[in-house]
């Protein structure tokens, strides 16, 4: 784990409270990954698809993540999805890798 300061810790701290378990979980894997699709997500936390893409749309709505323009192929339907990535404040400050480890989910990226 990386050193942070007090305050980044402090901000960290007080952000989680108001994501919830399934927000945070999702915004720490593509904050990790620097990107990351619903299947992706999906496959990192063992969680159905369908678990994913509301957390996504929520937090889209809040601002925290946003479309990057980039593309994946989903191997499983052989459909293409959004990469999403973090914006620059989404934890306001605060680091968004915790003590976590989130496999790679063989990305197959198409742009």
């Amino acid at each position: 784990m990386g050193r942070y300061t007090d305050t980044q810790l402090a901000s960290w701290q007080k952000v989680k409270k108001n994501l919830g378990k399934m927000h945070y979980d999702v915004l720490s894997i593509i904050q990790v990954r620097g990107g990351a699709s619903s299947q992706e997500i999906a496959d990192c936390l063992h969680r159905p698809l369908h678990s994913i893409s509301g957390r996504l749309r929520e937090l889209q709505d809040q601002g925290k993540i946003c479309d990057s323009g980039r593309r994946y192929l989903n191997q499983k339907s052989g459909h293409t999805q959004i990469v999403w990535v973090a914006v620059a404040d989404a934890f306001h400050g605060a680091v968004a890798a915790q003590p976590h480890t989130f496999p790679n989910a063989g990305r197959t990226s198409m742009t």
